[in-house]
């Protein structure tokens, strides 16, 4: 073995169901992103109406599938934050990235080092992120809810 095949980085492997659960964690994420938000310049007229007309029980039905998706929302993105999380703690713990037992969703490099401590950090944020936008869209589509009832009521 000569000096650069010895310092060749490792290629780890995808693993493809970590890779599709990625992939139907964020589809839905989209899914009930865009359904929320197609929703939002037909359903306050709509809300307003059925509020003002006293047919109540369709305004409850709406609301509650609202609620239904912005908490299923709500909780895939704390889920995902929380596994973004974990995995930049193996990385820090191990100074390597992917850990010695990570999976990853697409054919990645061995890294170590700072590059492997920046990695870290990157995901930390990335969480951050994940849970600051769980909390943010509740508390916009709560607040909005909360403005329909108010003319309506």
């Amino acid at each position: 073995m000569n000096h650069k095949e010895r310092r060749r980085p490792r290629l780890i492997r995808a693993n493809s169901h970590l890779r599709n659960k990625w992939l139907a964690t964020v589809s839905i994420l989209i899914f009930i992103s865009v359904l929320l938000l197609w929703s939002l310049s037909s359903t306050p007229d709509y809300l307003v109406k059925l509020f003002i007309e006293n047919d109540s029980k369709s305004a409850f039905s709406l609301l509650i599938v609202i609620y239904s998706l912005i908490s299923i929302q709500a909780i895939l993105l704390i889920n995902a934050g929380m596994e973004v999380i974990q995995a930049a703690r193996k990385v820090q713990q191990s100074g390597h990235f992917p850990a010695p037992d990570m999976h990853v969703v697409c054919d990645t490099w061995l890294v170590s080092g700072s590059r492997a401590m920046f990695i870290s950090y990157l995901l930390t944020a990335a969480a951050i992120l994940l849970f600051i936008c769980s909390g943010s869209v509740s508390y916009y589509f709560h607040n909005l809810v909360l403005q329909l009832l108010g003319p309506g009521s």
